[in-house]
């Protein structure tokens, strides 16, 4: 959780940006949004710029600071993937959300379907497309 709030000997209950002397309280539920939210505009970032193995590792990251993959940064995490051609690490994606219970976007499925068609997997398109309707 560091990385994405003051440093080591800030002062934890400071608003980001605001310098010393003028920290106003930030209630932790707050400080866990804004934790959130810079992870998905990190991953949403990464994804922006082609880069899926800094997506998919800031979504490990986030997973383990105890946050719910699920929306957009799951869906950036799916089509830096899917741009890049990685099947293997698409489909991790999705197996872990299946795992965990969270159900893919329709954007996130028609990022999977394109990258199937794209590799020449259409039996694999048709599977998706079909598990994608089911949701």
């Amino acid at each position: 959780a560091g990385a994405w709030w003051p440093a080591a000997g800030a002062d934890a209950g400071a608003a980001p940006g605001l310098g010393a002397g003028r920290a106003a309280a930030v209630p932790a539920a707050s400080r866990d949004d804004w934790e959130e939210g810079s992870y998905s505009a990190a991953i949403v970032a990464c994804a922006d710029s082609g880069d899926w193995e800094s997506a998919c590792s800031l979504l490990r990251e986030m997973d383990g600071a105890g946050f719910r993959i699920q929306g957009r940064p799951l869906t950036a995490a799916l089509r830096a993937t899917a741009a890049a051609g990685e099947w293997g690490a698409a489909m991790s994606l999705r197996r872990t959300a299946q795992e965990r219970g969270v159900a893919l976007s329709r954007a996130g499925y028609a990022h999977l379907i394109g990258l199937a068609v794209d590799s020449g997997r259409d039996d694999d398109a048709a599977r998706l497309y079909a598990a994608a309707a089911g949701e």
